[in-house]
């Protein structure tokens, strides 16, 4: 082993840019700042949940309908609208969920609350049928079926093609 190789060589600069301290510490913040919020559920931050409680879907297609499952633990049908777009291309589920507890005891008193809203747009993969849309809310599960509308009022046109 020579001398040169346990001497740490630095690369050139590429540009003026990465010798200037300011501009090597604006972009260690900038990797600083995405690396924190890359741990974040995606959606959570920027408008679609201003809280860290994002409701986890199950969205499945069956021949007949868009069948939607979402978990909502400590919610009731009360604190939960869901609409379905003017176009039926989107469904949209916006919450609040709300938790309190008091503990008195005769050497302590203990106060919790938590508040989170939530809103969760899921594009539904085909045209539905609004009128016959069904929804059920039981033990902290919205359960629901969208039935499709058939193919010639969703406006699909089957082709036929031949063989040349």
């Amino acid at each position: 082993m020579s001398i040169r190789d346990l001497v740490r060589r630095k690369k050139a600069p590429v540009s003026a840019e990465e010798t200037n301290p300011l501009a090597l510490f604006r972009s260690e913040m900038n990797r600083f700042v995405d690396s924190f919020w890359s741990d974040w559920p995606s959606g959570a931050i920027f408008g679609q949940s201003n809280s860290s409680f994002f409701p986890n879907i199950e969205v499945s297609e069956t021949d007949k309908a868009v069948e939607i499952s979402a978990e909502l633990p400590g919610m009731t049908e009360k604190e939960l609208e869901v609409t379905l777009s003017a176009d039926a291309s989107r469904l949209t589920l916006k919450g609040e969920k709300k938790f309190e507890e008091e503990k008195k005891e005769k050497d302590y008193h203990h106060f919790e609350r938590s508040y989170g809203s939530f809103q969760r747009v899921i594009a539904l993969p085909c045209a539905v049928d609004e009128k016959r849309v069904e929804a059920t809310f039981k033990d902290g599960v919205l359960a629901m079926s969208l039935p499709k509308l058939p193919e010639e009022a969703q406006g699909i046109k089957k082709i036929s093609v031949k063989g040349a």
